[in-house]
């Protein structure tokens, strides 16, 4: 009687491809337990150019250093991370998502990153002359930004070559703010 398991070979392009809809990193990381040949396909770089940590849960600005320390992430072209506004507790909606140590290990170590989604994020301590220049877009969905961030957008010398930048639901942006009119100025 044949064995279903065992006789299941698929190759490494097959199983790469299906590796990549699992979308949780910390997944394909425990995937790469179960033998040699799942470890060097979870760690193949293909699977680390979308790096995406909203699906199942969120991560706190510890360990989110800790990945970005990781030799993986320097195939990071985009890297998503959601905040914790939206969390249930008191306590953790004031828990920072970034901190500019962490964009300048950013910078640092993941030299490929040009895309950056801060969704649900609180950065009221941030200022965008911290975030890597090489970024190309910019995704702020919900997230809290400083007065001072937003007035900073319509400085053109500050990431120059960002082409993209999605502010939809920011908490401190109305239609009647100077920053807005700036940046609209910059396109």
């Amino acid at each position: 009687m044949a064995n279903p398991l065992t006789d299941l070979v698929l190759s490494d392009p097959t199983w790469l491809r299906v590796l990549s809809f699992i979308g949780d990193p910390g997944v394909v990381c425990q995937l790469g337990c179960i033998s040699r040949r799942w470890y060097r396909l979870s760690r193949d770089a293909t699977l680390w150019r979308r790096v995406n940590f909203t699906e199942r849960r969120r991560l706190s600005l510890k360990k989110l250093a800790m990945f970005i320390r990781r030799p993986l992430a320097i195939h990071m072209h985009s890297l998503r991370v959601e905040g914790f506004i939206m969390s249930n507790s008191h306590s953790s909606a004031k828990r920072l998502t970034v901190s500019p140590a962490l964009l300048k290990e950013l910078e640092e170590r993941c030299p490929l990153l040009t895309e950056l989604h801060l969704v649900n994020a609180k950065m009221d301590n941030i200022a965008l002359d911290q975030f890597p220049e090489r970024l190309t877009s910019l995704n702020f969905v919900g997230s809290v930004l400083s007065f001072d961030f937003l007035a900073s957008l319509t400085n053109a010398n500050i990431l120059p070559r960002l082409t993209a930048i999605d502010l939809s639901y920011v908490h401190n942006l109305s239609s009647f703010s100077k920053s807005l009119d700036g940046l609209l100025s910059r396109t």
